[in-house]
């Protein structure tokens, strides 16, 4: 049964009140794993400002680059990262965290833009953090696709298959939160923060599990269309015109040279997107079995339990949280590295020959 088969058939368009309440639903995720885990926005879900702001910023960015990662027929790792550093990029234009960071040290500027904020939000924290594992949870538990599974290592993949593995899987990436929770957090706010988020995350998925019944869609017909990427593309540049302008204008630099590095950052980026997806052209889908939602309580609880308690407890033992915290650090970032050289490689592949 290929992947494009939805369970009972049903070749149609999603409505897009289900569509609603799935990107809802992955908007909810991103914004767990990125803003919440990290502590920049603990309670984004419970305030005006993380309803508003937060979860339409990585919401809009999220659906966008994913609608256009699909747009090739196989999903390969490194499209969905390079489609991942691109969200990264909002920290300039949007936050201005690019050129005046509020966190972390000022130890270098090349080309007026800070080396350590840009590393670690372009090759970790959005990438991977806001964009990739997002997806591949919501398509694992929530939707009968598997194509970003099939993309991840063969290791990895393989062991998404198995419940057991899916709930392995899930207990690691718990712990490894609740280490990068716990380093900013005392351990009041940290259990709180990480009991609210993930109860928020996972009221949604009851939502969605309940209102399919049981119907198995592929994420695929769950990204937008052409028409509602064109309304959420116009949403999101009348986000950057409004941010841009009332959000840190003090912070926009004055000089040509920092808007010239993150023009030519945005450049490089788009120009790997697009010539990976070139070189995607010819591929054949995944020859994969459609499954039906891995919705299992079971890797759920885990999370949420694992990922409560480990908070709590390294707050209280920070060391050991800064260890694993900037381990993942350097270990992301040198994946990140490597996801890159091998967009560069596919981008080649893509590019226009002489006939």
């Amino acid at each position: 049964m290929s992947l494009s088969t939805d369970g009972a058939g049903a070749a149609g368009p999603v409505p897009l009140r289900r569509k609603l309440l799935f990107w809802a639903l992955l908007t909810a995720l991103s914004v767990l794993f990125v803003e919440v885990v990290t502590n920049s926005a603990p309670f984004a879900f419970f305030n005006p400002w993380g309803l508003l702001v937060t979860c339409p910023l990585y919401g809009l960015h999220v659906l966008v680059l994913a609608r256009i990662v699909f747009l090739a027929p196989r999903v390969r790792l490194p499209l969905l990262f390079t489609a991942g550093a691109i969200l990264g990029l909002y920290e300039a234009y949007i936050t201005k965290v690019l050129w005046d960071p509020t966190w972390g040290w000022r130890l270098w500027t090349v080309g007026g833009v800070h080396v350590f904020q840009t590393a670690l939000l372009l090759l970790d924290a959005h990438p991977f953090m806001a964009f990739l594992l997002p997806l591949a949870v919501a398509e694992v538990f929530f939707t009968s696709s598997r194509e970003i599974q099939v993309s991840l290592p063969g290791r990895l993949s393989r062991a998404l298959e198995t419940d057991q593995g899916r709930r392995r899987a899930m207990v690691a990436l718990a712990l490894y939160f609740g280490a990068y929770h716990a380093l900013a957090a005392p351990p009041t706010l940290a259990v709180a923060s990480a009991a609210a988020g993930t109860a928020f995350a996972l009221a949604l998925g009851w939502l969605w599990r309940r209102s399919c019944a049981g119907a198995a869609i592929t994420l695929r017909r769950l990204l937008p269309s052409g028409r509602q990427t064109g309304a959420l593309v116009a949403l999101l540049a009348l986000y950057y015109l409004l941010t841009g302008v009332f959000l840190r204008p003090q912070s926009i630099p004055r000089t040509a040279t920092p808007h010239v590095t993150i023009l030519a950052l945005y450049a490089v980026l788009f120009a790997l997107l697009w010539l990976g997806l070139r070189a995607a052209r010819g591929l054949a889908p995944p020859a994969i079995r459609a499954a039906g939602p891995a919705c299992a309580r079971g890797p759920w609880a885990a999370f949420a339990a694992c990922f409560v308690v480990s908070s709590g407890l390294l707050s209280i033992a920070k060391p050991m949280a800064a260890v694993v915290t900037i381990a993942s650090w350097v270990l992301f970032c040198a994946a990140g590295l490597a996801l890159l050289a091998a967009a560069a490689v596919q981008a080649w592949h893509g590019l226009p020959r002489r006939r």
